[in-house]
């Protein structure tokens, strides 16, 4: 499937796949094939009027070439004619543009830490580096809970994790050293947080329970400190797919838009509440009935607890 231009996201549920697919996504010979498939469509497809002599070369010589085509070199191509008139080419150069920028950022690569039940034993070690400036962090809905995330990092955590490295004999004058060094990194890394925003939350997905939602994202913004949280869904997630997703499907396509296209309105979250409702209702039944049967067990267990007094 990934060949096939359809990459799969993988959630925390599988955390071997999610690094298989990260590893394929960093290959650079297939993006480069990616920017090459795209540079033939705009030769293929683009009106030759659009392109000037100069233009269409350096598409041809893209092409050609054998040695490794950097995204560089294609991405000041493409801003040279990025402001085409025609929608045809407009919508190819885009397309390759949007390649070009993803090869970026692979080639950047983003570090992340994973929090879950898996790697219990390093959950503190993970939380207590959460808050710092850049850190990304991709967490279940269980794991962490009733932790703050330290804006900056956890400075005691830290310290501790350090010492722990050292000798038994290490100077007390190298230890108060390395503590210094490590409040002051926390309290400049705070600084930078702050700065920019506090703690971000970003969901992936609505939970069947409003109340996980708010666990969520009732992890930033915590102590007073700023923050903010961000879900982002899919018509085709369960909780959408089982109660009113076809329905909004149906608005969407009425309204002309496009897969993949970002709606953000009332309605979509008055569908969401009234899914999470109906769900939370169902759960209620199915806990009231599970009470009625204990009931009856209940009844029977104080039979023999008399018997037995």
């Amino acid at each position: 499937r990934h060949l096939n231009h359809q990459p799969a996201l993988v959630g925390t549920v599988s955390i071997e796949k999610s690094e298989h697919l990260s590893d394929l996504m960093k290959n650079r010979p297939y993006w480069r094939k990616r920017m090459k498939e795209w540079i033939q469509r705009i030769k293929e497809e683009a009106p030759k009027s659009k392109l000037d002599s100069g233009q269409a070369g350096e598409l041809d010589s893209f092409l050609s070439r054998k040695e490794a085509l950097t995204a560089d070199e294609v991405q000041e191509w493409v801003e040279k004619i990025a402001k085409a008139n025609d929608e045809t080419l407009a919508y190819l150069v885009s397309r390759l543009g949007e390649t070009v920028q993803i090869i970026e950022t692979m080639q950047r690569g983003l570090e992340f830490n994973v929090l879950n039940a898996k790697f219990h034993q390093r959950e503190a070690e993970i939380v207590a580096q959460a808050g710092r400036p850049g850190a990304i962090t991709i967490a279940t809905n269980m794991a962490g809970r009733g932790t703050d995330i330290v804006l900056g990092g956890n400075a005691e955590k830290m310290i501790e994790d350090e010492l722990a490295k050292l000798p038994e004999d290490t100077p007390e004058d190298q230890i108060k050293k390395i503590k210094d060094r490590i409040h002051e990194e926390c309290r400049k890394g705070r600084e930078i947080v702050l700065e920019a925003g506090g703690l971000m939350i970003i969901g992936t997905e609505r939970h069947e329970s409003r109340r996980i939602d708010n666990q969520l994202r009732g992890r930033s913004g915590r102590q007073g400190d700023p923050g903010v949280s961000r879900f982002y869904l899919s018509l085709e997630d369960d909780l959408m797919r089982l109660f009113g997703g076809e329905r909004m499907k149906k608005v969407a396509e009425r309204l002309g838009m496009e897969d993949g296209e970002v709606i953000e309105a009332k309605l979509v979250t008055r569908s969401i509440r009234k899914a999470q409702k109906k769900v939370e209702d169902r759960n209620f039944e199915i806990r009231k009935y599970v009470i009625k049967y204990d009931d009856v067990m209940n009844k029977q267990r104080e039979v023999i607890y008399k018997l037995r007094n």
